[in-house]
C-alpha cells in the first residue's frame, strides 16, 4: 500500500534545516566548500518551503522515491 508523500512545505523545511545543520557542522570542522554548498541548498529549500512550496513538488517526489 502506497503512503501519501508529505507536503512540499514540510519537505522544504525539514530537508532544508537538516542541510543547514549539516553545513554548520562541516563549517566548524573546516570543510568550507562543502559547508557552503550545503548551506546554500538548505537556504533554497527553506525559502522555497516558506514562499513557494508548489515549486518543490518534483524534488519532493524524487526524494520520496529513494527514501
Amino acid at each position: 500500500m502506497n503512503k501519501p508523500t508529505p507536503s512540499e512545505r514540510s519537505f522544504g523545511l525539514s530537508v532544508g534545516l537538516v542541510c543547514l545543520a549539516t553545513g554548520a557542522v562541516n563549517w566548524w570542522g573546516g570543510h568550507v566548500l562543502l559547508s557552503a554548498a550545503l548551506c546554500v541548498s538548505g537556504l533554497v529549500l527553506v525559502a522555497g518551503g516558506l514562499l513557494v512550496p508548489g515549486a518543490l513538488r518534483i524534488p519532493n517526489r524524487i526524494w520520496w522515491r529513494f527514501v
